[in-house]
């Protein structure tokens, strides 16, 4: 441990001379304590400063260069998280069909342990980089850098296996469909070629199976839409038939009686399909704005 902290304070006073050599007035933010202990030393970089403060020490540039970097740092974690958790789901689809007995899910729970940290560890990595491109002046309300939950690590659907029961009600987390800074390209040229492909696998089976829910969701619409019509105008006619037999049998009370219960019955039904009607509709409206504000 010794050698390791003589190496690291070493290496930061190095980084520090550079630091004065290019920006001489970050000589004036030295602290005069010099108790601080090697990993609290600050590091004076352009985000751990105010704009009207990057400006006086002549690092609006470095900012920029700062910028850019952390903007590839978070899409890199996004990716990294993207990854863990297509492989932690793959490994939990595995686990239930294959891994039986107590032995193996008590190894086979600790290595989903492995993949849970690294969910995390992208995690905490994006966190880093968005707060450090916000103080660099990144638009809290930026669509493609969003906040993100750690509940939302959690709260997502299997991608990388077929779809189950229930799934069409869940909404895939915004990072899903982020692509990565115009013109930026990372690390992708150096990761490894089975990765690249077993990725790009998994997102076309993902790909068709949304398309194949979408086009079963709007089958359905379009099936409940008719029925809808077909019923409204079936108690609708239903109830004129009623109507007319009611007048009919205007002698004879009892079937008379009988025939108006029936009228009645079949108008509330139509009554009642029409507001159920307007209220779906509503909330189509409803919906169809709130996707607008949240995804275009």
């Amino acid at each position: 441990m010794g050698s390791i902290l003589r190496r690291t304070s070493s290496e930061y006073a190095e980084w520090q001379l550079m630091q004065f050599q290019l920006w001489p007035r970050l000589q004036d933010l030295l602290k005069l304590d010099k108790a601080v202990l090697i990993e609290n030393e600050p590091l004076f970089l352009p985000s751990q400063v105010s704009q009207s403060h990057r400006t006086y020490y002549g690092l609006d540039e470095a900012a920029c260069l700062e910028y850019t970097l952390h903007e590839g740092q978070a899409h890199d974690a996004l990716d990294s998280l993207c990854l863990a958790i297509k492989v932690y789901n793959h490994n939990i689809a595995f686990k239930e069909k294959h891994v039986h007995g107590q032995g193996p899910s008590t190894r086979s729970q600790a290595y989903l342990k492995t993949l849970q940290d690294d969910k995390l560890k992208a995690f905490h990595k994006y966190q880093e980089a968005r707060s450090a491109l916000l103080n660099l002046g990144l638009d809290p309300n930026d669509k493609a850098l969003q906040p993100l939950e750690q509940s939302q690590l959690y709260m997502t659907k299997n991608r990388s296996g077929q779809s189950k029961l229930g799934d069409s009600k869940k909404g895939d987390s915004w990072y899903w469909n982020i692509g990565r800074a115009s013109g930026y390209n990372g690390d992708l040229k150096n990761q490894e070629t089975g990765r690249q492909e077993w990725e790009l696998k998994v997102d076309r089976v993902k790909w068709f199976q949304d398309c194949a829910e979408r086009n079963r969701a709007r089958e359905e619409k379009e099936i409940l839409e008719e029925e809808f019509r077909r019923a409204i105008a079936s108690f609708e006619k239903m109830s004129a038939l009623w109507l007319q037999l009611a007048e009919r049998s205007s002698k004879r009370r009892g079937a008379s009686g009988y025939a108006s219960k029936q009228m009645d019955m079949y108008a509330r039904l139509k009554d009642e399909c029409e507001k159920s009607w307007d209220q779906a509709q509503k909330k189509k409206k409803e919906y169809e704005t709130w996707f607008v504000s949240t995804y275009l």
